[in-house]
């Protein structure tokens, strides 16, 4: 078998012997393929379903004082405004692959003249009823439907196994969250 003196390669049938110059450049070519495929599967890295959430919640937290302090100034209904907003955002956070699910309550102060406390909108945009409780007064509120309460005590709400209780400011206006997200595939 013939060998290459320049390399101590066999020579192939038909092709002229490799130099060092051409192994150079085979090396230098295979490191440019792996260093590009080692790039582009960074760059396309899903961002952690964790993270999302945690991003879509501080931006949530971070506008929706906005939303309510527009609404008392202009002298709006703010519960209006904040359905409104909520649409939206749920429309915005669609676009990062995450099913959006909110029960809130909004607290206001009772403009009734009643002194029945503070009045609270219940919302419940989960997927599942919520229990509320306040006091004796213990309700179910279904998905996608809204209670409007009047008291100056927490409120209780139950999803599932899990409890929260909410404590408001009193003659204020308030607003509390219960947030729910699921990766959308």
């Amino acid at each position: 078998m013939k060998t290459d003196t320049r390399t101590d390669i066999p020579a192939a049938s038909g092709m002229p012997p490799l130099g060092k110059r051409g192994q150079m450049y085979i090396f230098a070519a295979i490191m440019l393929i792996t260093l590009s495929f080692v790039l582009i599967q960074t760059a396309s890295t899903v961002e952690e379903p964790r993270e999302t959430f945690r991003d879509v919640r501080e931006n949530f937290a971070y506008e929706i004082p906005k939303v309510v302090n527009s609404g008392v100034y202009a002298g709006d209904n703010v519960s209006y405004r904040l359905e409104r907003f909520i649409d939206l955002f749920d429309d915005f956070v669609r676009t990062r692959n995450q099913d959006f699910q909110i029960l809130y309550l909004y607290a206001s102060p009772d403009t009734s003249g009643l002194g029945a406390g503070t009045r609270i909108t219940v919302r419940n945009r989960l997927a599942l009823p919520a229990g509320i409780s306040y006091g004796t007064t213990v309700f179910s509120l279904d998905p996608s439907n809204e209670q409007i309460i009047n008291t100056d005590e927490d409120v209780t709400v139950s999803v599932g196994n899990n409890s929260y209780t909410f404590s408001f400011l009193e003659n204020d206006h308030d607003f509390k969250a219960l947030f729910r997200s699921e990766r959308v595939r």
